[in-house]
């Protein structure tokens, strides 16, 4: 992990002359900013990037901190372009996962009207489970029949899910109403059980919030 601190181009102050910026500028805060993707996959998307080199040993007001930022990332898109509406954030952690870079940092992006892959399929599938079941919320019912499974951990509104049908093994669910300290407190109590406990070095994570 140090050595790859060397020469890195988000690290100190390199990302001024190493990364770009938005049409519209540079977000920062004190432990995270912006750098405009040079390989973007939509019109609007972007990298939040951590002022910690460090992915596996990230606090829970680092993690707090990016996205806090992308958040306000999205409500600036959306400002300037609000057919732009479907907020999504990736994060790949260290080489293995896919990461092109050690040092941490999400892809963050707003889709035109439209999610991308899996979610999109999730959002459409629980839209048709309210309409066959007299407008019953699809998500409330899948944290209930985990529940009753004993496969949940709660974080005050926060869900951490043991799922029934993951893609991938190792893989963990978080549901929340919004990111908030209690989801935050929850991301960050997986990521110490995957490296502390399971020795889980790399890992990936995707997320998406309601429309804009």
């Amino acid at each position: 992990m140090e050595e790859s601190k060397t020469n890195c181009d988000f690290c100190g102050k390199n990302y001024l002359n190493s990364t770009a910026e938005d049409a519209f500028g540079r977000l920062e805060h004190s432990l995270s900013y912006t750098a405009a993707n040079t390989f973007k996959y939509d019109r609007w998307h972007t990298l939040i990037v951590s002022r910690n080199h460090d992915t596996l040993h990230l606090t829970e007001d680092e993690i707090g901190d990016m996205f806090k930022l992308a958040q306000e990332w999205f409500q600036k898109v959306y400002s300037i372009e609000s057919m732009y509406t479907c907020p999504e954030m990736i994060w790949d952690a260290m080489p293995k996962s896919g990461a092109s870079q050690v040092h941490t940092h999400l892809q963050v992006s707003l889709g035109y009207d439209i999610y991308y892959g899996n979610i999109e399929r999730i959002r459409q599938g629980a839209r048709l489970y309210a309409q066959m079941n007299n407008g019953k919320n699809y998500f409330n019912d899948y944290v209930y029949v985990h529940q009753a499974l004993g496969l949940t951990i709660s974080i005050g509104n926060v869900r951490i899910i043991i799922h029934l049908t993951p893609i991938k093994d190792l893989e963990v669910m978080i549901l929340g109403e919004r990111l908030e300290k209690d989801f935050y407190k929850a991301l960050n109590l997986i990521f110490r059980v995957f490296v502390d406990d399971l020795n889980e070095f790399s890992f990936s994570l995707g997320m998406h919030l309601p429309p804009m």
